[in-house]
């Protein structure tokens, strides 16, 4: 399980965000609260959650634990 990613952002989705980090891409699916606080280019750190499921794998990052948290609650 990944804890959380730091690197800088390289893309930017209307619900995914791409960062950087040790020279690999990681494609990251977020709310759009945390989409507005991230832009190309800039520094970022997020708190992560990985789901693997029969379709495959899906990262999903936070700007904040209480985010992270209220998602696992889900």
């Amino acid at each position: 399980m990944y804890a959380y990613i730091k690197g800088k952002i390289t893309e930017t989705g209307e619900s995914t965000v791409t960062i950087e980090a040790g020279g690999i891409g990681y494609e990251a699916i977020v709310s759009a609260c945390t989409a507005k606080k991230l832009s190309v280019g800039s520094d970022a750190f997020l708190y992560t959650y990985l789901t693997v499921r029969e379709e495959g794998l899906s990262l999903f990052g936070f700007s904040s634990v209480a985010e992270t948290s209220r998602f696992k609650r889900i």
